[in-house]
């Protein structure tokens, strides 16, 4: 055909790259913008090309760069589309007429070609993130489970946007949360290399625990085919003191070699046995916060490395018995941060006061002269011989009253009443017989 005859609407064409494409899963298509470029300019943007085999006109493979354009055009990353537009460029055009042309303008025109993209593929740069937890110190929690969060963003310090599980991580938006004991760690594999990563750990620097990165640091970037290391330790140590118990033994018949019992408690503050108290502390033994002992006079012990601010209790088995009287100052208290508590417990033995002598034993009142129970004989003085002159009368009157005992003598008084009477009979047989031998007298 003539060169006027022919139509030159597609005679050359613009093709340019969109390496924005997103797959929309609601209509089951592609959607994409086109790119920020300009179109009329001949760069390594935009491909100006020629078509020159009338055998298949809308395939692009028959179109060729024209004007020094670039071969091709390529995206490092995501899904691409090759875009195409007219190219009325009046240079690009030749010596074709222009009668049957028709300018489309910016009309996208990719539906009416058929094209082939060629994707790449390249060993991507990826790396990994393992978190790892340590603890030290004499008064920790292993099985406690601490947070840690991270954070990867883009060098823009924009979200990275990772969302899925990358090794033993689960990303959501770029942040991936999860818990570790003492001793645990956690890696995520396959991140983009230069992310920019950041972990931080909830409890950090809380309930007494002082928090340090030890291995590597909080923030970096992922590294190309290695593992960033971040690991966080925390160190918690109690403050401690002193508990001394020891025994003295005062007075002149106290006990200096007896072996006197103990037994230390500790509680916590909320009066719970302190059952963390399980080992040798000191010279004393601990089973879940109790130790029992033995002390003599002048002897001592003491329990070290106690935690401070627990309450104790000391008490003695003996306190108070037999003839001592215990004393312990201190005896209950708490143990002091730095400082040693003493409690000195002491018995002083008091003598015993004087046991009543018993009361005499009752004699026997039998008349049984061969008894070894018979009466011992009176003390009382005897009454003197009846004088021949005196009246028998004032004489019987004068020994009964004298016959009365004087005394504080508690003998019983059927003893004397008996005495009594033999005495008078006595006396009245002297009186008879002096009778009688003035009678004699008289005679002769």
């Amino acid at each position: 055909a003539a060169d006027d005859t022919v139509d030159t609407t597609l005679l050359n064409i613009r093709a340019a790259l969109a390496d924005n494409v997103q797959y929309d899963s609601a209509s089951g298509g592609f959607t994409y913008e086109a790119p920020a470029v300009d179109w009329d300019e001949v760069s390594d943007s935009v491909i100006h090309l020629n078509y020159n085999d009338a055998a298949q006109p809308t395939d692009i493979s028959n179109y060729h760069p024209i004007d020094h354009s670039a071969d091709t055009l390529s995206t490092d990353t995501g899904w691409s589309r090759l875009l195409i537009r007219q190219c009325n460029n009046a240079k690009h055009h030749g010596s074709f007429g222009w009668a049957h042309y028709e300018d489309l303008g910016d009309t996208d025109l990719t539906g009416l070609f058929s094209g082939t993209v060629t994707v790449q593929v390249t060993n991507p740069r990826v790396g990994g993130l393992t978190v790892a937890k340590r603890l030290e110190g004499d008064h920790v929690e292993y099985d406690r489970e601490w947070n840690f969060t991270v954070t990867l963003t883009d060098a823009q310090g924009r979200s990275a946007g990772l969302t899925g599980e990358y090794g033993g991580m689960m990303f959501a938006d770029g942040v991936a949360e999860f818990t570790l004991t003492g001793g645990k760690e956690l890696t995520a594999t396959g991140l983009p290399a230069d992310l920019h990563y950041e972990v931080t750990e909830t409890e950090a620097n809380e309930d007494g625990y002082t928090t340090a990165v030890t291995e590597g640091e909080k923030t970096g970037t992922i590294p190309h085919n290695h593992n960033a290391q971040v690991t966080f330790t925390n160190t918690r140590n109690i403050e401690r003191g002193s508990l001394t118990v020891s025994k003295t033994v005062e007075g002149a018949q106290g006990d200096k070699n007896k072996d006197w019992n103990f037994t230390v408690t500790l509680t916590d503050a909320d009066g719970s046995p302190a059952t963390e108290v399980n080992s040798d502390y000191g010279e004393m033994t601990f089973v879940n916060g109790v130790a029992e002992f033995t002390l003599k006079d002048g002897q001592s012990i003491i329990a070290t490395n106690l935690p401070a601010g627990l309450t104790y209790t000391v008490t003695e088995t003996e306190a108070n018995q037999g003839n001592y009287t215990t004393t312990a100052p201190g005896d209950k208290g708490t143990i002091k941060a730095n400082d040693t508590v003493e409690v000195n417990f002491t018995n002083t033995w008091n003598a015993p006061n004087p046991t009543p002598s018993p009361a005499p034993e009752e004699p026997n009142d039998s008349n049984d002269s061969g008894s070894s129970n018979s009466p011992a004989p009176s003390s009382q003085p005897t009454a003197p011989a009846q004088d021949p002159g005196t009246d028998a009368a004032d004489t019987s009157a004068a020994t009964a009253a004298s016959a009365v005992p004087q005394t504080s003598d508690n003998s019983p008084i059927e003893l004397w009443t008996l005495l009594c009477v033999v005495s008078l009979g006595g006396l009245l047989t002297v009186f008879a017989l002096k009778r009688a031998r003035r009678g004699d007298h008289s005679q002769h």
